[in-house]
């Protein structure tokens, strides 16, 4: 027997088991959730899409695979376990590299399309922890991660923070997504102090339209994280103990001297790539290109123009430079 019930309820579980002990020799598996306001059903249908193997051989076609990506984007935070060896785009069982039983590892050591990743999902710290804030994959469906990156940036409204310290405007990645705002910035605390700030980590800049500040369209907003002590080192990189708030970049920005640019990197599929793909790898790629244009122009460039600081925007397309744009801001009225 599987039971399902939400957190919130633990003592209706506490009080069923309690009550009919005779059931405890069979329970198999007992799961929960801390989302208020998922139905049974649902959580049902989340924990079967999270656990389910795909043992039918028929090629996937676009429509299936753009299911599969969208579905693993609507299950982030949704849960921490995940089935070992087990893709989570195709639901495929692949050996597991690290598995203790040495019969059970037979691909070759160097065929990393049939190995089993865990690939970061870029910008997922700003609502989620560590534990889900990442799929596992076989090797050769790493382009379907980086779709879902694509999928996540414009269903959250995000642009990613670098993913660690080496994904910088210098140190560049081509394949990701990411902001170079200057890591440490100024803000003030709502007692009127101003003190140092940074971002986080695989956190995110994004668009957001607050009801605190009675915003009537959305804006960009950064997530400030900032010490309880004001005297307290907050460039300290193995400091953890901090407060955060999401702050308007703009108010930001006028405290933070030197800031005049910003860039946007942001990954799309090549024109080159898609054209030398399979006809339904192509179809996705292009699919999740039209929407991140649609997003960009309807929702990222809507709100850079509102900023009312003087600065330049660079959004920037490594593997598709013409797309890129330079917006300046704080100058034409919007």
């Amino acid at each position: 027997m599987i039971i399902f019930f939400n957190l919130k309820n633990q003592a209706d579980l506490f009080l069923f088991l309690t009550m009919n002990p005779e059931s405890l020799s069979d329970v198999a598996l007992v799961f929960g959730t801390n989302d208020p306001n998922i139905s049974s059903e649902d959580f049902k249908e989340k924990l079967e899409s999270n656990f389910h193997v795909n043992t039918d051989d028929h090629t996937a076609t676009s429509d299936d695979i753009i299911l599969s990506i969208d579905r693993v984007c609507h299950l982030i935070g949704a849960f921490s376990c995940r089935r070992i060896g087990c893709d989570e785009y195709d639901r495929k069982l692949y050996n597991d590299c690290d598995s203790d039983e040495e019969n059970t590892n037979n691909a070759n050591s160097d065929d990393t399309d049939n190995k089993i990743f865990r690939s970061l999902i870029e910008g997922a710290d700003h609502e989620v922890s560590y534990v889900h804030n990442a799929v596992t994959h076989a090797g050769k469906n790493l382009w379907r991660h980086k779709c879902l990156n694509m999928y996540y940036l414009v269903t959250r409204g995000i642009i990613p923070s670098p993913t660690h310290p080496e994904y910088t405007a210098l140190y560049g990645n081509s394949d990701s997504s990411y902001h170079d705002f200057p890591r440490f910035f100024k803000v003030t605390r709502s007692n009127g102090t101003i003190q140092d700030a940074r971002w986080e980590y695989n956190d995110a800049m994004k668009l957001h339209k607050s009801k605190t500040l009675n915003d009537e369209y959305e804006r960009l907003y950064i997530t400030a994280n900032y010490m309880a002590d004001p005297e307290a080192d907050i460039h300290d990189n193995f400091t953890y103990d901090c407060y955060h708030k999401n702050v308007p970049l703009d108010a930001v920005i006028e405290l933070t001297e030197g800031i005049t640019e910003i860039n946007f990197r942001i990954f799309i599929w090549s024109d080159n790539t898609i054209a030398s793909s399979e006809k339904s790898v192509a179809e996705v790629m292009t699919h999740y290109n039209t929407l991140h244009h649609e997003w960009r122009e309807e929702r990222l460039i809507p709100a850079i123009k509102r900023m009312s600081s003087s600065l330049t925007f660079n959004i920037i397309y490594e593997n598709n430079p013409k797309f890129n744009v330079s917006i300046t801001t704080g100058t034409i009225p919007c």
